[in-house]
Order: C-alpha cells, then structure tokens, then sequence
C-alpha cells in the first residue's frame, strides 16, 4: 500500500537526483513546493516531513521558510532496491535476495542464476526485479530484452524448435535476461539439448535466471549454474507477510471495480490461515473468485462490494481448522472483530460495534421508529431534543476503556494525526482545553465514517443552519477537519459530519452516571381520562416529569399503538419511563415498544374500569352489594395490580341458551392441578363482546385457552370441548390432548432468518428421503422432527462460521460403521453446494449415530 508518506519520501528521491546530475549539490524544498508535485495537502506535508526529519531520512533548515533536503547520511545509506517492492524482501525472500544480487555483480563470468520453489512462489516477480537490478548496476543496458517462459505450458517439440534447434531467442535476447519456469517439467533429453547447445556456447551473453519445483533436481543443473536459492512456499512464510499479500491482492481488485471491498474478520482468519494450493497464485485467483461472485450480488450502484465467506471455494474455510494453533499470530496482524475495507490505495478496519456505538445507526433507528408518515420537521425536532445528552452519552459509550495504546490499534496514523492537529488548533484558538476522551471520540467516530463512505444527509438543512447559529466559529473549524480528511483518504462524507463534530467540541463531556429523571406517564381509555389526571396532579404539585396519554376508544388499534409508542420516544429523558395504566391492551403495546424502542419502561395496572365492569356484570345478575364487595375483591385480590403471582386463566364457556359454564367450571376444579389456575365462566350472546371481555382478561394474566360447549374460533386461543373432560386427570393434559402439531419447518423458518419455507422443502426433505434409502431406516414421526432440527440449526452455524459441534464418537463410529459414513458423506454434498457449507466428517457420523440409535429403540 502507497502512503502519502512514501509519495512524499519517492518524489523527495527522485528530485534530488535530477538536481545533482545538473550540478546542484545541496537540494532544498519547502513544503508548498512539495504540497503542489504531490497533490498532497500542506498540512499534511508538513507532518510527514517532520516524521522523516525524526527518522534521519530528512534535514531540517530553521529560518523563514522552513526549508529541508535529503539528509547526507541517507543519502549515503541509499541503495537503489529494486527489490523493496516485493512483499517479505527483508524476511522470507531476504536471503534469496542476496544470493540473486550477489550473482548479477559477480565478475568474469555470465550470471546463471537457478530458483527452486514450488508453483506461485513469485518467480516471475523476483525475475523483473533481478532485472531492473542488472541494469541498474550496469550488467544489462536499459533497453536491453527480457524474455519470460513457462516450459509447463509448452509442449517439447515447441520448446527444442524454439530454444534449440532455431534458437532464434539468442539473437533477441543475447545480452538481456531470460528467464525459464517450470525447467524441471521438461525432459532430462531435451533440457541435456538445451543446455549442451546454448547455455555452453560461450558466445551467448545472457543473464539466465531458470527456476524447478524440485529440489533433488538440483544436482542435475548445478554444473550450468552460478548461484541457487530457495524461494519459500506460502506455508513457510509469516502471517504478516500473507497478510500484506492478501491486501495487496485485494486493493488490486478494488482498483479494477472502482469500489471499496469489504471483509469481515471470520474471512480474513480463514483466507490468512487456509491450505492454499499453488500458493501465492492460489491465493490470488481464490480471491478473484470470490470478489467475482460477490459483485455479481452488488447493486450497481453501490458504492461497496461485501465479501462473505461463501462466495469463496469452500477449501478456504478449512482455514477455521487452524485458528486455536494459530491464535497468537493471527492477534498480531489483524484485530479482533473488525471489518476491514480495501480500496485502491487504502486499507482500512473498524470495529463492528453494536447499534449504540454507531452514531448514523441510532439516528437512522430513532428516525424509523417515526414510521413514513411523519413529517420532517418533527423528526428533526425528536433528533434534537435531547441532543447534548445523546452526543455525550454517545462518546461516552464510544471510549470507554480506551486509551492511545488501544486507539494506534484501531485508528491509521495519517488520521490521527490530522485530529491531533485539529484538536490542538481549537485549543489554542479557544483557549480551552480538552478531555482525552474528546480526540478518541472524534478518531474513532471519523474512521467509523470514513469506513462506512457512506454521504447521505440524515440532517436537515434548516437544522443545520440552526446549529451553524448557535456555534458559528465551531463550525468553520470543524469543514474545514472534513475537507481535510476528504482530501487525505480520497472520500466524501456526509455533511452531518461538520455537524456532529461541531457538537462534540462545543457540548460538555459528560460523566455516563449522569441522566435525567425517570418520566410518569399515565396511560388510560377515553377521550381525556389521562389528560384530566395530568392537569389535577399538576395544579396539586408542579412538576414537570409527568406526562398523559388518552386512548379513545374508537380509534384503531394500530394508530394507537403509533401515537404512543411515538409519545415514549419523544418523552423520553434516557433514564426510562414508568406508566400507570388502566386496562385492555396497553400492557401488551407497551412489552413492544420497549423491546422496538430499547426504552426501559416498567408499568403498573390500575384497572379502574374493570373493577367497575365487574361491579355491573354482578349487580346485572343479582347479587347484592355484599356479595358484589366480596365477588370484586375476590377477582382482583390476587393480582395486587401487577403483573406479579398472577394465574394462568382458563375461561369456560357456553351459549345463553346452553348455560352450562358454571357447570363445566366447577369439573375443572375437580382436577389435580385446578388450583394453579384461575377459572373465570362466561355464558354470551354476542361474540364481539366476547372479545372485548377476553382483552380485559388478558391484562390480569395468560389465558391458557377456552373450555365449553361453543368454540369462538378466537385466532390465538385454543378451544377444547367440554366434552373431553371425562378423559383426563388435569387442566395441563386437557390442552396437551388436542395440540395442533408442530410444523417444523415454520419453527426453523422464525428461528433463522437464512432459511425460507421453500429452502427446506427442497434441501431437507430430499436429504432425509436419501438417507432413509441408503441406511435403509425409516425414522418414526418424532425423530423425524428432532432430525430436521438438527439439521437446521447446524446449517445456521456453519452459515455463521460458528463451525460444527465435535463428535465424541467419531472414531468409533468410523470402524463401526465406515461405509454408512461415506454414503452419508456423499448425500451431504447437496446441501453443501445450495448452502455453500462445508460439513465435518464429525456431522456425518452424528448423522449416522442418530439412525442407529433409532434402529435400536424400534428394535426394542
């Protein structure tokens, strides 16, 4: 990867070796003469020539201008490396390295160089290096020929027509190089023609660089050759150096598609660990393949391609295998759950924070929480409410537990450094100073942002022009930080970005023990039931953390549900909310809108009309106010307005006509375990009361279904016939014996999103029928669906990569039972290739154990 730093150090080079072959001796630049050839901004010229100053490779000049110049003693340690381009030069391939420049100087005699390494060792790269080496020590003119072969891509007439018995390269390529890969893969016959004819004429002047795959082939060409070295097998090299291969590969393809690539860290461990034939080429046309696949699913316009371990051979995932041998290692060059985005020039990794952590997640959440219909202006006017709290709560979350040592981990250098220089200027242009806190918030926040490269305006103008009112100065200083950072990674982010770093320099940075009052709100039915409380309370004790919310009662269901969960997000002070409701339904709207909201709510139920419902229905059967008094509390004494020790509700019912609730309520009671419900019995005329009647129930606890003489046909309660009662000992098995069934694929489907009901039908149950015929083994119904759970939910691992769960058995299994594994190894490919998993052998024979062990319990 080319950083602006090593623009700065090439361009700085090559000027000063023009100006010393005119006669200048001392070459001096300034930085905006350097800014303008680069196209690097100033400022950041200015800091990397202070890098170089510190590292030697530079000399500074006091004065006005500050001038600088290549410092004599680098200027003397230089030494054209035409190597320093290939990955591993100072490690793996340092000592071919030598060997290779020792034989090109090497004098008297014609340099005859011979390479052993296995295929996609980087031969052909070593052989330009060499190359460019020879002509810059004048062994080889400039403009002098470089041929490369591959001897196993010709046949063996080609290669004796060509190379020996025309021998037309000589002319071509005498006083050049050549270089032969692959030399081995020809005959001992030919190769002893070759050599004899060519390489002995002592006429030919050719730098020959030959490389074998073979090393006990050696000995057969070590009298033709000056020098040999071993060039490593990918295996053998570091994981470092994969890795800088597997960026370098992949900032190549990022430049081909003119888009950034993503790849989360599970990819990155298998793809740095994996057993990768033909090594370094395998590698590179691995991830060809799977940046093809992935960009085949890519919007058009997208500005990113999002890699997944799928898209790649399944051979790649076999690199999982190796993580707990490589676990160290694999710590020291890539981070822990980051994401890392390759473009052309840059490679970038941030962490895959959750919801809170992200800044454009919790606006873009809060914003959908509105739904579609609500006007902008509102939405803006929720986003903003409570911003200080929301910024400083934000960066609290962001940082905590960091400090430099963790952000060098996660943030570039290029761009710290920019916001270190930011943060400094603010200082001293406000004469204030900042929490440590304050710099890792915006680094970590502006490299989540540049990651994303994401430029939609979440913010709207008028809000922008309001804030730019409010904190002018903080403002300016804070586009130009973004023009910057847009100039530097060669981005655009989104204007939200002047805003939200104008809030974090300007708001104070808050402890996140800090946090407002818990709201009250009250919650009842009718047109201003709350509302009316609201008032009363008020006039009683001026507060200001109350808040009503009236339910009328002919209004739909799903406009209330809105209006009150958008009444709780806009309340809302970051502490929680308690609410006092009445009845009905609200409780359930509200167990919702905390789990959608992420808000704490906790309520209580003060069922004011269900108390006065149940009054009237008692006074409408005649009972008196005694036994009104006594039958109310009796209702509502067990659930001291809480959700608390309340009963499961069993209802009995019946016609008007029928009148047989009472009678079956009292059999229900006759039952073992009578006393861990609640019995409540109805006799109806209207069915729409009924479910009126049903909502109210279900507020003081579960109803666990309906017993009686007429079924409702209530969608999500279960109906038994009183009928049924003779045959059973509890209320637990009344509603066992009628179970619907369990449709096994509508449980996978809600569990795991990568499932739909067509997958299933057309993967699972064809498996199953194959391994029934192959093990000859019918399951019975249960195993069945235990099977196809099973199945399912090691799908979804292996989809995750949280790889398979070890078989304990396995050894066993495979002496018991070797050719039953392999059928069912091969039975598995199927769903391998639709799922694109790799399954172990250790599912195969879990597989198996499971058909076994069901032979073994029919046989019982």
């Amino acid at each position: 990867m080319v950083t602006n730093k090593d623009k700065v150090l090439s361009f700085v080079m090559e000027y000063d070796k023009e100006c010393s072959s005119i006669g200048n001796e001392l070459i001096k630049f300034n930085t905006e003469f350097i800014s303008e050839k680069t196209n690097i901004q100033r400022a950041n010229v200015s800091t990397i020539l202070n890098q170089l100053v510190n590292e030697g490779k530079i000399k500074k000049y006091l004065g006005r201008p500050v001038l600088y110049s290549l410092s004599e003693e680098f200027k003397k340690n230089i030494e054209t490396d035409e190597f320093g381009c290939l990955i591993g030069s100072d490690t793996s391939l340092k000592e071919v390295i030598q060997y290779t420049k020792a034989a090109i100087t090497y004098p008297s005699h014609t340099p005859r160089i011979l390479y052993i390494g296995e295929k996609g060792t980087e031969v052909s790269e070593l052989g330009k290096c060499a190359y460019d080496f020879a002509c810059h020590e004048g062994i080889l003119k400039k403009n002098s020929e470089y041929l490369e072969i591959d001897c196993s891509l010709m046949d063996e007439k080609a290669f004796q027509s060509t190379f020996i018995t025309k021998c037309e390269f000589v002319s071509k390529v005498n006083h050049g190089m050549f270089l032969i890969k692959n030399m081995d893969s020809i005959s001992r016959k030919v190769l002893s023609g070759f050599i004899d004819n060519v390489l002995a004429n002592h006429n030919v002047e050719i730098v020959l660089l030959a490389h074998i795959q073979q090393e006990e082939k050696i000995q057969y060409f070590k009298d033709f050759f000056n020098f040999s070295g071993i060039l490593p097998s990918l295996r053998n090299r570091s994981v470092e150096e994969r890795y800088k291969h597997v960026e370098y590969f992949f900032q190549q393809e990022a430049s081909n598609l003119n888009k950034r690539i993503e790849v989360n860290y599970g990819l990155m461990q298998c793809l740095l660990l994996y057993p990768c034939e033909d090594n370094l080429s395998g590698l590179k046309n691995n991830i060809q393949f799977g940046v093809a696949n992935a960009f085949v699913k890519t919007k058009k316009n997208a500005r990113k391609v999002v890699l997944e371990l799928s898209d790649l051979p399944a051979k790649v995932r076999k690199g999982m295998l190796y993580l707990n041998k490589m676990k160290d290692s694999l710590d020291q060059v890539i981070v822990k759950d980051n994401v890392y985005i390759f473009d052309k020039d840059h490679t970038y990794h941030a962490s895959a924070v959750d919801e809170k952590l992200d800044l454009y997640k919790r606006i873009d959440r809060k914003r959908y929480l509105f739904g579609k219909n609500v006007q902008s202006e509102d939405v803006d006017t929720f986003l903003f409410a409570n911003i200080e709290e929301e910024i400083n709560e934000y960066l609290v979350q962001l940082t905590e537990g960091y400090d430099e040592k963790q952000l060098e981990k996660d943030v570039s250098l290029k761009l710290r450094t920019i916001v270190h220089s930011f943060m400094d200027d603010l200082g001293n242009k406000f004469n204030r100073v900042y929490a440590n806190e304050i710099y890792y918030g915006i680094c970590l926040h502006l490299n989540k942002a540049i990651t994303s490269n994401n430029n939609k305006q979440r913010i709207s103008n008028e809000k922008v022009i309001e804030i730019m009112e409010v904190y002018g100065e903080q403002y300016l200083c804070s586009r130009e930080l973004i023009q910057e950072i847009e100039s530097s990674f060669g981005t655009q982010l989104s204007r939200d970005e002047i805003v939200f770093i104008t809030l974090f320099i300007s708001l104070h940075f808050k402890s996140s023990t800090h946090k407002n009052e818990v709201v009250t709100l009250i919650a009842m039915h009718g047109k201003n039931s709350a509302s009316s409380i609201e008032k009363a309370i008020k006039v009683l004790m001026p507060v200001k953390n109350l808040e009503s919310f009236d339910l009328p009662l002919d209004e739909d269901i799903e406009i209330t549900y809105e209006r009150l969960k958008k009444k709780i997000i806009t309340i809302n002070k970051g502490k929680g909310i308690f609410v006092i409701y009445d009845m009905g339904s609200i409780q359930v709207m509200l167990n919702s809108i905390s789990q959608e909201t992420n808000i704490e709510l906790r309520f209580i139920e003060m069922p004011i009309g269900l108390l006065a419902m149940s009054s009237c229905k008692y006074s409408e059967a005649g009972k008196s106010v005694d036994q009104i008094h006594d039958a109310v509390i009796d209702d509502f004494s067990d659930t001291t307005y809480s959700r608390r020790g309340r009963k499961d509700i069993i209802i009995t019912l019946s016609t008007e006509e029928d009148k047989k609730s009472e009678n079956i309520r009292k059999i229900l009671e006759t039952l073992e375990d009578s006393k861990d419900y609640r019995i409540l019995s109805f006799d109806i005329t209207n069915k729409r009361d009924l479910i009126n009647q049903l909502n109210q129930i279900q507020t003081l606890g579960t109803i666990v279904g309906i017993v009686g003489t007429y079924n409702p046909e209530v969608f999500n309660l279960r109906y038994v016939n009183y009928t049924n009662l003779s045959s059973v000992q509890s209320i637990r098995e009344l509603f066992a014996e009628k179970d619907s069934g369990f449709d096994v694929f509508e449980y996978l489907t809600e569990q795991f999103s990568i499932f739909t009901h067509a997958d299933l039908e057309i993967t699972l149950l064809p498996f199953l029928t194959e391994l029934e015929r192959i093990l000859n083994k019918k399951l019975s119904e249960d195993t069945r669906f235990g099977f196809l759970i099973h199945i399912g939910c090691l799908i979804n691992r292996l989809v995750n990569l949280e790889g398979s769960v070890v078989n304990l058995n396995l050894e066993k299994i495979k002496m018991d039972y070797p050719n039953e594994l392999q059928k069912v190894k091969e039975a598995m490919h199927a769903l391998e290739d639709y799922y694109r998993i790799q399954f172990s052998l250790g599912d195969a024979a879990t597989i198996v154990d499971i058909f076994k062990k069901e032979g073994e319990t029919q046989n019982d």
